[in-house]
């Protein structure tokens, strides 16, 4: 009987062993954190922002979530050691969430662990820059952008303002339209809507494509619907 147990011992301990060498290498193999093998490029003197999201919990659970640690950390060290200077910005600014799972086994990856002993790099993640368009194009030589986002904010009304109107109207419904720029990823709709929930209190839709409301005759109802 203590043979019996004695080999079971081991075999757990060797197929312990093993599941602990070789599956972060199977993860990658399937596709998960593979390795780059391709050309790498030399761009000293360069610039480079990475623009994370400030999401921090998840909506259904309210479970701590964030960027992904590969995310951020694999193209950080590929622009800095191709000699570009990186930046790191953030929907909210200031420290960026990360998922909490995105260090630890199997998932940490090689850059992860460089990440954790580089202060330099950590410190931009807990000072990270605020999107403010115009001021990013500027600072990145797209002075033309820069200058569009600029004049923008004398011919276009503020979410906020937006807001305030409609909260004074009693109007049942914002439906904000005509966004410029446009948003790029659906991260920037809590910066874009701002403090716009502090003045009014009814519900707020950001326009996009496909996107249908529709006010039936007789009725208050307002139906909102996606036709794409």
């Amino acid at each position: 009987m203590k043979k019996v147990v004695v080999v079971i011992l081991i075999v757990l301990a060797v197929l312990g062993l093993g599941t602990w060498l070789f599956l972060p290498a199977g993860l990658r193999a399937v596709g998960l954190h593979p390795e780059y093998a391709g050309q790498k490029y030399q761009l000293p003197g360069g610039k480079a922002l990475i623009i994370t999201t400030s999401h921090d919990r998840l909506g259904e659970n309210g479970k701590k979530t964030g960027v992904f640690g590969s995310e951020m950390t694999v193209p950080y060290y590929e622009f800095a050691d191709g000699g570009m200077t990186v930046d790191l910005a953030s929907v909210r600014g200031g420290e960026i969430p990360i998922d909490p799972l995105s260090f630890k086994w199997p998932m940490e990856t090689a850059v992860d662990d460089r990440f954790l002993n580089d202060s330099e790099f950590q410190r931009k993640v807990k000072r990270s820059l605020l999107i403010i368009l115009r001021d990013v194009n500027k600072k990145y030589g797209r002075l033309n952008l820069a200058k569009i986002m600029n004049d923008i904010m004398d011919y276009h009304t503020f979410t906020e303002d937006a807001a305030r109107i409609a909260d004074n109207a009693g109007v049942r419904h914002l439906l904000l339209t005509h966004i410029l720029p446009p948003l790029p990823v659906a991260d920037l709709k809590e910066a874009f809507l701002g403090d716009s929930e502090k003045f009014y209190r009814g519900p707020i839709t950001i326009g996009e494509d496909g996107i249908a409301l529709s006010l039936p005759a007789g009725t208050g109802e307002i139906i909102k619907r996606m036709l794409l």
